[in-house]
Formats: C-alpha cells, structure tokens, sequence
C-alpha cells in the first residue's frame, strides 16, 4: 500500500506537458541508452534459462523483460540528487541527463506493464490469447484514467483549492481512497497495482496547487514509515544463501558488464555524435546507470511472479547495488578541474527576459566580474556613477515574505524619473524529500523556454513564485520586473544568490530573516525548523555579497497585506546612527523619497562632538573635538597617525565627516512634504541602544524601520540571536518592549 502511494506522488509530481519539450537530443541518447543493454540482455536470457533452474513455465518474453529492464533503467531520483550534490543542474549535462531519466522511468513502466501482463496472464494458466487480453484491458484502463479520470481529479484539485489554504482533510480521504481504487483496478485487469496509482497521479491537473498540497499532505507519512518497510521487505527477500559459488559470481561479473558497459557505452557514443566533448559525455554516461527504488520494484514484482528465481534475484540486487556505487566516485573524478560549460549555463536569463537558475557551478561566489560600478545605493544616489537605474534581488522562501517585500519595492521604486530593475528571486531548498527533487527535474526538463517554465505552475513548489506586480506604475516609474529561481541545498544557497547578483550587477539584495517559524497551509512541522535553519544563508551572503544587502524581519506573526499602489501609505522611519552602514540605509530611504505614497522620518542619533563612543557602547565624555590633532591634514594625509588613540581620532573624524555630507545630500534631494529630519542627543552616560530603546517605545505610526546593520558597533546585550541583524536590528526585532509590528530593514553597505 505504501508502495502505490509512492508512485501515486511520482506520477502526481510529473508533468507530461515537460516531457512534450524534449529534445531530439534526449531522445536519441534516451532510446540507445536503453536499447543497447536491453538487446545485450537476450544473450544473458539464453544463457540464464540455459544455466540457472527457472519455475516451471516461465516463457522467454516475461523473462527477457525482467532482466531487460533493471539493466536498461536509471534512477531518476537519485540521478538528480547526485548532479545537485555535484553542482552539475545548471550544465548542459544536467539539461540532457534530467529529460532523459523522465522518459527512462517512462519507458520503463510501459515495459513493466507488459511485462506483468504476459508474467501474470499468460503464464500458462489462461491461454495463448489471455495476454492480449490483459494489453487491451490496460489500455482500456489507461484511456478511461486520460478521459474520465482527468475531469474527476480536475474537478476535486479545483473544489479543493477554490478558497485557497489548506487542502480539507475529506478531500484528502477522497484522493487516497481513488489511489487504492486505482490500484485495485490494475490489479485486476491483470496488471501490477502500482500502475493505476502512477496513471492517477500522472492525470492530476497541475494547473493548481492541489498536486503540491497533497504531497506535503502525505509525503512524511509514506517516505518516513511505509519505503522503509518496503526496503527491509526487499532485503529480507534477498537470500544470499542462494547464491552458488563461482557460477553466481560469474553471473554477477557478467551482470554489472552488462548494464554498465552498455548503458555508458550506448550514452557516450551517442552523445559524442551530437557533439558533445569527450568529458561531458562520459560523465552523461555514468550518470545515467544509476540504480534506485525503481530497480527494486521490478524484481519485486518479478519475483512475486514467479519469473525470479531467489538466486537470479539476489544477482540482480547485487548488480543494481555495485553499478550504484561507482557512479558517485567516477563523476567527482571526472569533474575535477570542471567540466566546461558552466558559464554559458549558469547564466540563464539575460536582462531581456526572464530566468531559472538550478544551481551554481562554480561553487565559491565567482571573483571573474565581480567588480562592476553600482554595488552600492550610496553610489547611485550620491552621483559617482553616470547610471540612475536601482538594481535589486528580492528574494524570498514562501508567501509569508512576499507581502512585505511587495510594500517595500513599491516604496523603492521612488519618483517618476527613477529607474528601477527588480529581479525576484524564488528561493527552493533542496531536500531529501522527492517532491523537492520532482520539482528539480520539472525546472530542468524544460528546454529553452525559461519563461513558460517561470509561469507555469506545475513548475512551482507549494508556495507560488516570488511575483511582483505594478498594476500602474510600470510605465511611470520605468518598473522592470525579471523574476528568477533556483533550486539548491541550503549550505550553498548564498553561493546561488551572489553569483546572480554578480551577474545581474545587482546594487542590493533582499533577504527575509525568520525570528519565529510561520505557519501556513502549504507548511509541515519541518517546513517550519527549516525556515528558521534558512537564516544562516543570511549570515553568508553578508559575509560574501559582492553588493549592499538588506534584511528584511517582520516582528508580528500576523501576516501584512500588501498595499495597493494606488492606495499606497507607508511610514518609514531612519535611525541613523552613523558609520558606512547607516548612511547606506540612509541613501535607501532616500531612494523613497520621491513616492508620493511614502512619509519619510529620518531620526539622527547625535554623538556630540565631546563624546565617542568606547568597546562597551557607552557615550563617555572626551576632551577630543572634532578637529584633527595638530600636524594632521586630513585632505593630504600626512603626516601619518602616530599612534593607534591618534589613528582613531582621524578614523572618527572622517566617519563624522561622511555623515555630514550623507545627511546634507538627503537633505538637498528632499521636499519639506515627505521628508522629516530630527537629531536626538546622546547624553553623557547613556548607551547608545538605551537611547534607540526609549526613543523607538514612542514610535507606534511607523509602517517600517530602515537601520544599519552596523559592523563596527558592539552587540546588543539584551539580543541573545540574530547577530546577522547588528545591535540596533537585533534590540528592534526583538524586545517584547515595543508595542509597533513595523518591519525592520536592516542594510549592510558593501565597501570597494
């Protein structure tokens, strides 16, 4: 039972439409990758009918298809977890060895229906023509499950997700119930029952959300309790006992020859003719004989048909097992030194249009074009470079972001002579689950066409993509959307997103920051543990972002709603602080200043010029001014500091300098209608987040809070977390003080 609601997901999570967009490359490798072993394997039917003692009135064709099969197939799951494990999805490798490991596993389970079919039917107990039968009625059952089948579930997939949230637990009932149903039917046409639920599932709409919903639904459950049991069933049917010596051995040898040497051999010869190099095509090859829960599904079945003796097998298990093993250690050989390609894969959407990046392949963020002019909205703002035009990476998890992230561009897109170019960026960690790697394969299969796959809902994980839409704006505020995703492993997830914002020559990235796991209907418990695991990749974009970031955390855990453009009200509020990192947040609410829509406040927190700021963040009184000691020229720089409270003076000075002129340039860029500017004095004695403390509890108006991260301040004694959000982000997010459920965006300010 575990076994059909298995491939009831399998079949649910792929998509024919995907498979429509195939290649005659892939087809061509597809169709001699399983030809050649399966041809190979009529000699190893003689020889085993010849050899090896077979139940009475087991004919050559069943026999031929259950050892045809399991040496032609490859594992299209694990064929995917190794390329992401590898980096290999975004090479023109991954985009022929996905759509041909579809189209294997499809190939494969039309051969397992026939092969039931004549193992089952015509075994001798009905007559010559009960086969015939048995292939009739299957495509009978397949035509009513295409006709009928599809409009039920479509009808069910749409009743279910008409109000949208969570899938009811009747409509759950109800679908696991037409799985069984399913099976029953194939079983008793004279097929296997894992092949009506694949069929149901391969029907269900995937226009919806229904697929994805049910998966999360019963994907715990049947991967957590119900595989395992089937793979100790398959281990306790493995009697090594039967094995007889030297002649088993031989016929393992010539097993693993077999479905390794032809399966490589027939990819390799294949993909060299249409002009693959000798390295890609090697590596294609080994990546196709993989072996999975698919190969032992098969001799199950076999074996249950009697076509298998217990020694033929034990072979068969053992073959799948060491043709597996090799294909790890044989493709980490071959891609040592890289393996060509990746640059022209990685980069899978241009400014003209829109794009899907899988995984980086250059494992570090690349150093090759990472210096380019605007990594900063300080550059653009203050006039250093010739280009006006706002370059951002929103990314983002799930819908819980999405909201927040609508208000905050809108508000960024600033005044009419702004240009603003926004890349959101749907954000899908890789796990174990299949329903993650199912949807790897659905971004991966389709070709060329990068912006049908980014609109297309079957290529969606259960949460939509990352959309922002301008209802009016575009046209007047010179808005350009190119929504992107990316599908990889949380440890390399921020590789992902500075390579693309080196590509896209970003100036900031947008990164969500989760203090409390949020629920929604689309979430499991684990879904949840995995948000809150998803802030380390906030930790290691700052640490290697080649642009400024911001880090955007929403303190309620009542979701926002956005705002409508033409309705647009938004309160931002500037605690400035002073250093590289606040002016940076500075110049992004400047960048809103010019909305009609947006009330700017920016608050300064004036460390007087006989006071600075020690290690332990308390205001202390000084006899140093701002003046430089004597014998320093600031502009000239000479003579040198000669000592480190000298060096520090001058450091200080020039902070207090760049202030300054931050603070004036804003204020030459803003109207007296949207902008408000106040000093709030530190006094002698008081820290500096006691001061924030006190003045953010009166602030009960402000729609969003915009600080610095602040590198060079210590840490907030109260923040126990989120180092990733500096002192004043950290007090901000999270004291229970405050009564305000405003966001907070906290900037770093990237520095050449």
């Amino acid at each position: 039972m575990g076994l059909m609601f298995f491939i009831f997901m399998v079949g649910m999570n792929l998509d024919l439409k995907v498979l429509k967009k195939v290649g005659r490359k892939a087809l061509l490798i597809a169709g001699t990758g399983i030809a050649v072993p399966f041809i190979a394997s009529i000699g190893l039917a003689s020889l085993v009918r010849s050899s090896i003692g077979l139940a009475k009135g087991v004919k050559m064709a069943p026999l031929l298809i259950f050892l045809g099969a399991p040496v032609s197939m490859s594992a299209f799951s694990v064929l995917v977890r190794i390329m992401a494990e590898l980096k290999l999805l975004s090479t023109d490798v991954a985009k022929l060895a996905i759509p041909i490991g579809a189209l294997n596993d499809m190939t494969i389970w039309s051969l397992l229906a026939v092969g039931v079919a004549i193992g089952g039917g015509g075994g001798g107990k009905g007559g010559a023509l009960t086969p015939v039968y048995v292939i009739l009625l299957a495509a009978a059952l397949v035509a009513f499950m295409f006709i009928v089948g599809r409009r039920a579930m479509g009808w069910l997939a749409r009743r279910a997700t008409r109000e949208g949230g969570a899938v009811s637990d009747t409509c759950v009932c109800v679908t696991l119930v037409a799985v069984l149903a399913s099976g029953l039917c194939s079983d008793a046409v004279g097929v296997h029952a894992v092949l009506g639920p694949f069929l149901l599932g391969l029907v269900l709409p995937k226009d919806t959300d229904f697929p994805q919903l049910i998966t999360h639904k019963i994907e715990d459950f049947v991967t957590g309790l119900f595989l395992p049991l089937f793979f100790a069933s398959s281990g306790l049917k493995t009697n090594l006992g039967a094995l007889h010596g030297l002649a088993s051995l031989a016929f393992l040898l010539l097993f693993v020859c077999t479905a390794s040497v032809g399966k490589i051999l027939a990819s390799f010869v294949t993909a060299r003719l249409i002009g693959l190099p000798n390295r890609r095509a090697l590596i294609l090859g080994f990546l196709l004989n993989t072996k999975g829960l698919a190969v032992l599904i098969v001799l199950n079945i076999g074996k249950d048909l009697k076509v298998l003796t217990d020694e033929l097998f034990a072979i068969l298990v053992l073959t799948a097992l060491l043709t597996s093993f090799v294909t790890t250690p044989s493709v980490t050989a071959l891609c040592k030194g890289g393996i060509g390609g990746g640059e022209a894969d990685t980069k899978v959407a241009g400014d003209n249009g829109d794009g899907i990046s899988l995984s980086s392949t250059s494992g570090k963020p690349s150093t090759k074009s990472r210096t380019y002019p605007n990594r900063n909205v300080a550059s653009l703002i203050t006039g250093t470079t010739s280009s006006s035009q706002l370059r951002i990476l929103a990314c983002a998890y799930t819908p819980h972001t999405h909201s927040p992230f609508m208000n905050l561009l809108e508000a960024c897109r600033g005044d009419k002579a702004s240009a603003l170019k926004l890349y959101p960026l749907q954000l899908s960690p890789l796990s174990d689950r299949p329903s993650s790697l199912l949807m790897l394969a659905n971004h991966s299969c389709g070709g060329g066409d990068d912006a049908a796959q980014t609109d297309r809902p079957s290529a969606r994980s259960c949460c939509p993509p990352v959309s922002i839409s301008f209802p009016a704006s575009s046209s007047l505020s010179k808005v350009i959307v190119r929504p992107l995703s990316t599908v990889s492993s949380i440890d390399s997830m921020y590789e992902d997103i500075c390579n693309l914002a080196i590509q896209k020559r970003v100036a900031l990235i947008l990164l969500p920051y989760y203090k409390n796991p949020s629920y929604s209907p689309c979430h499991t418990i684990s879904s949840m543990f995995e948000e809150l695991s998803l802030n380390k990749v906030v930790g290691k974009v700052t640490d290697h972002a080649p642009c400024s970031v911001g880090i955007l955390v929403e303190r309620s855990s009542v979701s926002i709603s956005p705002i409508h453009p033409s309705f647009f009200s938004y309160k931002v509020a500037v605690l400035f602080c002073g250093g590289p990192d606040d002016r940076e947040a500075l110049f992004v609410g400047s960048r809103m200043i010019g909305h009609p829509g947006v009330a700017l406040r920016v608050v300064r927190f004036l460390l007087h010029s006989h006071y600075s700021i020690h290690g332990s963040g308390q205001v202390q009184a000084s006899n140093t001014d701002s003046s430089l000691p004597d014998g320093m020229d600031e502009e000239k720089g000479l003579p040198p500091p000669q000592n480190d409270e000298a060096k520090a003076t001058l450091d200080d000075a020039k902070e207090r300098r760049l202030d300054d002129e931050a603070i004036a340039k804003v204020k030459e860029k803003a109207s007296e209608f949207s902008f408000i500017y106040e000093e709030h004095p530190i006094v002698a004695g008081q820290s500096l987040i006691d001061a924030v403390k006190g003045f953010a509890k009166e602030m009960h108006e402000v729609n969003m809070f915009i600080v610095g991260r602040g590198r060079e301040r210590p840490r907030a004694e109260s923040s126990e977390e989120g180092s990733e959000l500096g002192a004043v982000g950290g007090l901000l997010s999270s004291y229970s003080g405050f009564k305000f459920h405003s966001c907070i965006l906290v900037v770093q300010q990237h520095c050449s």
